[in-house]
């Protein structure tokens, strides 16, 4: 097995960046082992010391040789500790003017004129950004191997977590730059080609004369950002709130859907088998902080063979009148569209009759891709995936609290009641005519090795069967993938409960070990 030292002085001097911008792994290490010496001379005395007793052995039970005149067991490691300091900052502020200068770029290509033939100055400006996020990646990791290392040759003076907290604060691992990918999606969607308006309103295409098909992928942290430059190359993000300033518009959303089901998890099984007509419902709200409108959605599976399609409908309400509709007791406004009262009904007419309450929510940050004049091709992203148990206890600790249907944010969620999904998800949204095939610029992003397809995902299916392992009957085929393994024990006794159960059958097209086959995650 080749060292990580070595692996790390390759990549570098493979990139476009010297080496000296890089963590120096190899000389921090030997520091370190430089120590290992000098702090197994003298254990730390943890009771009352004795000024009688002869000093302590060795494991060979030889007399340890006493420190040298001024020498000290902590200024050792005050060395390691500022050299660990000082190669931090090095890195933050490198990092920081690399992205410095790609928004530079973008701003001068946001000065040209819309005929400007700067295609190969997009396509570079997006390649820079990639190899600052691959130098990040690259460190970070070379930083808690050598933290690691360094917890493990001197166990009596552990820093690992603390220096990883330290770096995870730092500007250049937690700033969000995601506004360059918008940017630089709005400099490509105003130079291509123009497109004619579709017919119907709005350019909507008639999805009716279409094939509709909707696919599922896992995307993996260090293949995010690469996925989201391919896509944005022919698709605009959609970004809510008008101009992307450099800095403040991010290219993503903050989205909180919370899923009803019955005590005995009944709409959760029927999506699971995928039985014709089986609803999901959902509560959905934009935004960060308190909802200041809700979406109540429905959607209606429907098996393609029949020749019908799967329907989503929804209509909108205030978040105070959540609880009554909980109760069956809302009242639709007299000026709702005919169609939205009517769907307003029924709906209550399901919570009722299957006594439907808050079960599972999902909380996530969404970039959608589309082009203004049709949605023959969308693509949405969902990141920081997160699933939370909305089951309402009477214990003392999580007492439901009156009119709530969401747990209060400033109150703490305990980790048996909420799963992090360790994948970014992608979703393709295709209508085209049958005679059509995929647009040619998908197809390499689906070959590029990015992407693991996994056949009809569901964020509330995989919350149920996660977090809420004793009340299901059956489970999703994707739960026994190695990959997520960690998220799910995670959670506690019942992810590992989950993991303790025997494999679910997984369908034809899933791989045996993992959503990338043999490859574990990166």
């Amino acid at each position: 097995m080749v060292a990580f030292g070595k692996k790390l002085a390759a990549a570098a001097a493979e990139a476009p960046f010297d080496a000296a911008h890089y963590l120096d792994y190899e000389s921090l290490k030997a520091l370190l082992y430089d120590l290992q010496p000098l702090h197994l001379r003298a254990p730390v005395a943890e009771n009352a010391l004795s000024l009688a007793v002869a000093p302590a052995t060795n494991a060979a039970a030889m007399p340890l040789a006493p420190l040298a005149e001024g020498e000290t067991r902590t200024r050792g490691h005050e060395v390691f500790l500022e050299r660990m300091d000082a190669e931090l900052r090095k890195m933050d502020a490198f990092a920081h003017e690399r992205v410095v200068a790609v928004r530079r770029e973008v701003r001068a290509l946001e000065a040209l004129d819309a005929g400007a033939d700067v295609g190969a100055r997009l396509q570079a400006a997006g390649d820079a950004f990639l190899e600052v996020e691959r130098y990040v990646n690259l460190n970070v990791t070379a930083v808690r191997k050598l933290l690691k290392k360094h917890d493990k040759v001197l166990p009596e003076r552990p820093c690992a977590a603390f220096y990883t907290a330290r770096m995870h604060d730092m500007r250049w691992v937690r700033n969000d730059y995601s506004d360059v990918v918008v940017r630089l999606s709005r400099l490509y969607a105003a130079r291509a080609p123009a497109a004619a308006p579709a017919d119907g309103p709005r350019g909507v295409v008639d999805e009716r004369s279409f094939v509709r098909a909707t696919t599922k992928y896992w995307v993996r942290s260090d293949d995010l950002s690469a996925v989201k430059l391919a896509i944005s190359r022919h698709l605009p993000v959609l970004v809510s709130g008008g101009r992307v300033t450099e800095g403040e518009s991010k290219d993503s959303q903050l989205v909180n859907s919370v899923y009803l089901d019955s005590p005995s998890l009944e709409l959760y099984h029927g999506r699971l088998a995928k039985l014709p007509g089986a609803v999901a419902l959902r509560l959905r709200w934009y935004g960060t902080g308190e909802p200041e409108e809700v979406f109540v959605e429905r959607k209606t599976h429907r098996d393609a063979w029949t020749g019908d399609a799967s329907v989503k409908e929804r209509f909108r309400v205030l978040p105070g009148d959540v609880p009554r509709l909980l109760r069956a007791e809302y009242e639709p406004p007299a000026d709702l569209p005919a169609a939205e009262r009517r769907l307003a009904r029924e709906v209550q007419r399901l919570v009722s009759t299957k006594r439907l309450v808050p079960t599972v929510r999902s909380q996530c940050h969404r970039t959608a891709f589309q082009l203004a004049h049709t949605n023959a091709v969308r693509a949405s992203i969902d990141t920081n995936l997160c699933l939370i148990n909305e089951v309402q206890r009477e214990d003392d600790d999580h007492a439901p609290e009156q009119g709530r249907w969401y747990r209060d944010a400033a109150r703490s969620i305990p980790s048996s009641d909420l799963t992090r999904f360790p994948f970014a998800v992608l979703e393709l949204k295709l209508a085209l005519a049958e005679a059509d095939d995929l647009p040619a610029w998908l197809r390499p992003v689906l070959a590029s090795g990015a992407l693991a397809p996994v056949h009809k995902f569901s964020k509330f299916v995989h919350g149920c069967a996660v977090l809420l392992p004793d009340e299901v009957q059956a489970m999703p085929y994707w739960v026994d993938d190695p990959a997520l393994a960690p998220s799910i024990r995670a959670t506690g006794a019942s992810g590992a409960s989950l993991l303790r159960r025997p494999s679910p059958p997984r369908p034809r097209a899933a791989r045996p070990s993992s959503a990338w086959g043999d490859a574990s995650p990166r």
